[in-house]
């Protein structure tokens, strides 16, 4: 709204000007035609009449409605009585120049358009004076030029009624016209008072003009006296009138806003009565916070109001308010436009170039000015004294309307503040999850107080990370420590309060309509590890009130994190005892090595949260690690091996120290870890002095393992050397158990329970099943000929080379004495008669060195059994078995035969 649309205002501005140019036209032409003959006025009367009607310029009264009544009337009736026009016309424009130019020192308009009114007004009364009495020449003549007669008294009457029709018209037009108002409602108003008062004037000049002329009696000013003071009672009536309006006015807003104790609802109440009092153009009222130094503009009306939330609002100082703030007094201001104390800001509020005239009054509560009322209006001058008063009056009440209201308000804050403090008390006591508590606080804080923008920002390795937040679209971003607000406020320990962000050097802008920010550090055990702060936009200015109740929040969230700490600890306590408990338990469960080493990995990983791990064992053959077991891993790693110089685990098996990386881009060896690994922990197994196995565990997470971490997998470590080096015992033991002492091959009970297996297996799945009984020929020989002990050798060196001979899946047992079984699953008859043949071929083609002899005819003799041809159960295939080897032992042996 600027320039050439400035709205009804400036409409009503443009319409005044061409109001008033017409009355100045037509006052011109009047005094040419007035002038164009020669006029001979006498020097006494007209200077003392123009006196008189400087004085009566000077001396006003004002009316309903607005405008004034002056009491120059009757000077200007005198002189049309006494001069005639021409002298009429020099009064009343003398006496406007002199009275209201000079002595009241009005505008130059002003004053230029009511000496042209003083000219039109003779005129039209002159006009019809003459035109009614039709007597002499209206430009020339006075009204009892010709002497006094019953002729005249019509056209004194009429000339009366035309001195108050022409009057009443033209200030009730101007009037009408500068403030919007309809005319004839104006006029309405204005017709009892001015009616009166104008025909008293006007009988007063005619007494007077004819008491000079001697066509009265001098007695006869006794009337004219009467008059006069009839004249100045009806103007003081119409002052009182006027007053009462006011002051019921005024009445009625003091029961207005003592009804309210909501600011809104008071502001309204006082601007409705200002603008019905004072008609202005725009109003503005501003409330001052002295604390922050700042101001905000809390209701406009007239002008841009659109456009207030994206106007900046200078100092408290500045412009014609902050002239008002400072000195505490009412300011007027004639010509705003030219005053240096003009800022740019009235035209955004109001519209380019709209605000002439002005009139500041400032809202006090005792010697602090806690607001101003600003009043503008679109034509210069226009304010008075009388404005100043009403204004004052309003004033007044509205500070101490607003001063109540503020002071419910902050009861009320107070009430909520200390509510909120009652929640958040109730939150921080209960032993929730810190990130919990924190979202609920600020959601709690902001709901509550109106703040548009709450976070919480603790520090971590010199970087404030938020962990809660209300308001912010996408969060507040990490900052060091160095920048920003809040980087100062965790440096230095001490709270901020930042009224006007633009003006903090450090302020770091994340939100656009950021106005105000409050910010309060959070100390733990008398440390500061963090910020509560909040931002707030042009509504919601901060005070120091709003930074006492952050920081006892700000203590309160302390303790909760001491509460929640300690929570935690006992908490972190309870699981790692679960979970020892729980590896304890899971381990003694199981003998066997594998279900023992599952057991651990799963069992720590799922009680900590750690996403991977893996117990390796050291393959002493090869001297690789091999991974026993595994958790997490996307792609199978049991059983792939590592080596002893690879990565954590090749240093710690080198070491026989735990490691840990926190970080694994650091580490150069860490390039072997599984996409997302971030930390990595590794603890040695040892056994007897020596490192057998690594437990390594892996997380997504950088600084994933605290100290609390590696103790409690240390004491996991030593359950798993424990289990493992029990395990392997076990096994020893199962395995001896099994086993043939002499030769290393199963035993027979462990052949037969293996045999009712495999038979059991055929028998559901229909699988074909072989089994070989070997004896060696002439094993009595030996023993007689080189002794048992060599005869123990051969058994050995028979027994090795049916092992290596056989498949890893084949079952070779020694069966008693010198014979021996093999079992060969998924094998027919003539896939085992081949591979008796070819263990037959070897043992004979093998030269036996029994001490220093040697001994090259050791032979045997094998029988084959198929299921299902030669049995369907263990006991029919070996026997059956059984007599196919002794038909071959009785044909000479060294042979192999189907049964």
């Amino acid at each position: 709204m600027t320039g050439g649309s400035r709205g009804p205002a400036a409409a009503r501005v443009h319409r005044c000007q061409y109001f008033v140019a017409g009355v100045v036209a037509a006052a011109v032409v009047s005094l040419v035609l007035i002038f164009s003959t020669p006029q001979d006025l006498p020097r006494a009367p007209l200077l003392l009449l123009t006196a008189g009607a400087a004085l009566g310029s000077w001396a006003v009264v004002p009316l309903p409605q607005g405008g004034t009544q002056s009491i120059s009337l009757w000077a200007i009736f005198a002189a049309l009585t006494i001069l005639g026009l021409g002298g009429a016309a020099l009064v009343g424009a003398a006496g406007a120049a002199v009275g209201m130019g000079i002595l009241r020192r009005r505008p130059v308009a002003a004053t230029v358009f009511n000496a042209a009114q003083f000219v039109v007004v003779p005129v039209v009364v002159s006009l019809a004076y003459h035109l009614v009495g039709r007597t002499g020449h209206a430009w020339r003549t006075s009204f009892v030029s010709t002497g006094l007669s019953l002729q005249e008294i019509p056209g004194l009457m009429v000339s009366l009624l035309a001195l108050e029709v022409s009057t009443g018209l033209l200030m009730s037009a101007a009037v009408a016209t500068t403030r919007g108002t309809p005319f004839w409602a104006v006029y309405r108003q204005r017709l009892p008072w001015v009616a009166i008062n104008t025909i008293l004037q006007g009988g007063v000049g005619f007494i007077a003009a004819l008491v000079f002329l001697n066509f009265l009696p001098d007695t006869t000013l006794f009337l004219a006296f009467s008059l006069a003071m009839l004249a100045y009672y009806t103007l003081i009536y119409t002052h009182r009138d006027e007053t009462h309006r006011e002051l019921a006015i005024l009445q009625r807003v003091s029961l207005a806003v003592g009804q309210h104790l909501d600011l809104d609802e008071v502001l309204k109440a006082i601007a409705d009565a200002v603008e019905e009092i004072l008609v202005p153009d725009g109003l503005l009222l501003v409330l001052i916070n002295h604390e922050t130094q700042t101001r905000h503009v809390r209701m406009i009306r007239g002008g841009n109001r659109e456009q207030v939330g994206d106007i900046p609002v200078p100092g408290i100082y500045e412009g014609v308010t902050g002239w008002v703030v400072r000195h505490s007094t009412p300011l007027r201001v004639e010509d705003y436009q030219r005053d240096p104390r003009r800022l740019p800001t009235s035209d955004r509020l109001f519209g380019q170039g709209f605000v002439r005239s002005a009139l500041a009054v400032p809202m006090k509560v005792g010697n602090e000015v806690i607001g101003v009322f600003a009043l503008v209006k679109a034509v210069s001058g226009y304010f008075t004294e009388h404005h100043e008063k009403v204004a004052n009056a309003l004033a007044q009440q509205a500070a101490m309307a607003i001063k109540n209201a503020q002071l419910y308000q902050e009861a009320q804050q107070q009430a909520r503040r200390m509510e909120t403090l009652s929640k958040v008390l109730a939150v921080v006591s209960d032993p929730l999850d810190l990130g919990e508590i924190y979202q609920r606080v600020v959601q709690e804080v902001g709901r509550t107080f109106g703040y548009p923008l709450v976070a919480i920002a603790l520090i971590e390795d010199g970087v404030l990370h938020p962990v809660a937040y209300a308001g912010y679209p996408q969060g507040p971003p990490d900052m060091p420590v160095t920048r920003g607000v809040i980087g100062r406020v965790v440096r230095t320990g001490q709270p901020a309060l930042v009224p006007d962000v633009t003006r903090d050097p450090d302020y770091v802008r994340v939100l656009d309509h950021a106005v105000s920010m409050a910010s309060v550090p959070i100390r733990q055990d008398g440390r500061v590890v963090g910020a509560l702060s909040v931002e707030t936009d042009a509504t919601r200015p901060l005070t120091g009130a709003d930074l006492e109740m952050l920081q006892a929040l700000s203590t309160q969230i302390g303790t909760a994190m001491r509460n929640a700490t300690l929570y935690q600890e006992a908490r972190i306590s309870r699981d790692e005892l679960a979970a020892l408990y729980e590896a304890a338990r899971a381990i003694s469960a199981f003998l066997e090595l594998q279900p023992v080493l599952d057991a651990i990995v799963t069992v720590a990983c799922r009680s900590f949260g750690y996403e991977y791990g893996r117990i390796l064992l050291l393959d002493e053959t090869g001297g690789e690690f091999i991974v026993q077991a595994a958790y997490g891993y996307a792609t199978a790693v049991q059983g792939a091996q590592v080596r002893a110089d690879q990565g954590i685990v090749g240093r710690v098996a080198r070491t026989g120290q735990p490691e840990v990386v926190q970080d694994i881009t650091r580490d150069p060896g860490g390039a072997g870890a599984p996409p997302g690994v971030k930390s990595q922990v590794a603890f040695p197994l040892i056994v007897e002095g020596r490192v057998t196995g690594v437990f390594h565990i892996e997380s997504a997470r950088a600084h994933a393992f605290a100290d609390r971490d590696l103790r409690v997998m240390s004491t996991l470590v030593s359950y798993a050397t424990v289990a493992i080096q029990n395990a392997r015992l076990y096994e020893e033991a199962r395995r001896l158990a099994i086993t043939d002492g002499l030769t290393g091959l199963y035993n027979h009970r462990y052949l037969r329970d293996a045999l009712l297996r495999e038979v059991e297996r055929a028998q559901r799945y229909e699988f074909p099943l072989a089994v070989v009984m070997l004896e060696i020929d002439r094993f009595k020989h030996y023993n007689d000929t080189y002794g048992h002990l060599s005869g123990d050798e051969v058994l050995r060196a028979v027994a090795a080379l049916l092992r290596t001979g056989s498949r890893r899946s084949d079952i070779v047992a020694r069966y008693g004495g010198d014979e021996f079984v093999i079992v060969l699953p998924h094998t027919d008859q003539a896939e085992a008669m081949e591979l008796a043949e070819r263990l037959r071929r070897t043992v004979s083609g093998t030269t036996f060195l029994l001490g220093e002899q040697r001994v090259a005819n050791v032979t045997l003799s094998a029988g084959v059994a198929s299921f299902p041809d030669h049995g369907i159960t263990a006991d029919a295939l070996i026997d059956a078995a059984d007599q196919a080897m002794y038909r071959v032992k009785r044909s000479g042996g060294n042979r192999v035969a189907a049964s």
